[in-house]
């Protein structure tokens, strides 16, 4: 310690035992820092794997969602609204995101398959045998009667 702080004090001091080992310092030096520098661009390059790893999993859940949706019958445009539901709301999973949308957004009531027209023929006839039906069963057949429920409401419907 003497020594350094005669070669700090007199720079220009002939000191052999500093002297000497300050080439070997000075690359010791540079050795810990291209070591520390290799040492971080393997953490970089790690992290970066594992970001890219993250992101291909998400991608694969991601399709894998579009595609159960898809099989479940969704359109394009309803998995679209689906989407941005999801991205709206930071859901990630087409599922879970699908079952929260459907109690928000309720499907609409399947539509009747009634026919608008009126069709005389096959109107009385069968009406005939759903009215003898009812009368055979004294009102207990429950086809019968909800098929001239439907019927007259039909006929309602198309009169107005």
């Amino acid at each position: 310690l003497l020594q350094q702080a005669q070669k700090t004090i007199n720079p220009n001091a002939v000191i052999p035992e500093i002297d000497a080992v300050a080439p070997v310092n000075k690359e010791l030096a540079e050795i810990r820092k291209e070591l520390a520098d290799d040492r971080a661009a393997r953490q970089k390059e790690k992290a970066d794997a594992e970001a890219e790893s993250r992101k291909q999993a998400f991608a694969n859940q991601w399709a894998a969602g579009q595609a159960r949706m898809r099989s479940a019958g969704y359109t394009k445009e309803g998995l679209d609204a689906l989407e941005k539901f999801m991205e709206e709301r930071g859901i990630a999973d087409h599922e879970i995101a699908a079952a929260a949308f459907e109690r928000i957004n309720p499907p609409a009531p399947p539509v009747d398959s009634t026919p608008v027209g009126f069709d005389a023929i096959s109107a009385v006839a069968s009406t005939n045998e759903q009215i003898k039906k009812l009368i055979e069963t004294r009102g207990q057949d429950r086809h019968a009667t909800g098929s001239l429920v439907k019927q007259a409401l039909s006929e309602v419907r198309t009169a107005r």
